[in-house]
C-alpha cells in the first residue's frame, strides 16, 4: 500500500541539476501528486508526495533539515524510503524531483513527465523527493 505525504506547503524557485522526461510527456499521476514507486514501471510499494512537500528519506535530526536549493518545501520523513525509489508518475501540472546526497552537496534530478525507471546513477539511491504543482 502506497502511504501519503500531504503537509501543506508553498511554491519554489529551485536550481537543477539534471532533468529526465518520460515517454511523451505522460502525467498519469493523481492531479495535485507525485507517486513514486520502489519498482520500475510503476510498481511495488510507494508514496504519493503532496504538491509543495518534501519527504526525506532519514529520521530528522539524522541529516540535513532540507535539500539545498528547495527549503521552501514543506518537510516531512520517512525512513522507509532510503535508497529504494525507481520510478515515478507525475499529475497533471506537477513537477516530480528526487535527489541523492546530503548537507550541502545534493545531486538532484526533476521531472514533469512520469519515469517508469531512474537512470542507473540515481536508482534505488534517492535520500529524498519531492513534488510541486502549478
Amino acid at each position: 500500500m502506497k502511504s501519503v505525504s500531504t503537509l501543506a506547503g508553498v511554491a519554489l524557485a529551485a536550481l537543477v541539476s539534471a532533468t529526465f522526461m518520460g515517454a511523451a510527456g505522460a502525467q498519469t499521476g493523481p492531479a495535485g501528486f507525485c507517486e513514486f514507486s520502489v519498482d520500475a514501471n510503476h510498481g511495488g510499494d510507494g508514496t504519493y508526495i503532496a504538491g509543495g512537500n518534501l519527504l526525506l528519506f532519514y529520521n530528522p535530526g539524522a541529516g540535513p533539515s532540507s535539500v539545498s536549493g528547495y527549503e521552501n518545501l514543506s518537510v516531512s520523513h520517512d525512513p522507509s524510503y532510503q535508497d529504494r525509489l525507481s520510478s515515478v508518475r507525475v499529475g497533471p501540472g506537477c513537477t516530480a524531483g528526487w535527489a541523492v546526497g546530503s548537507g550541502s552537496d545534493w545531486g538532484v534530478a526533476e521531472t514533469s513527465a512520469d519515469v517508469g525507471q531512474f537512470l542507473p546513477s540515481t536508482d534505488n539511491q534517492a535520500d529524498a523527493a519531492f513534488c510541486f504543482c502549478r
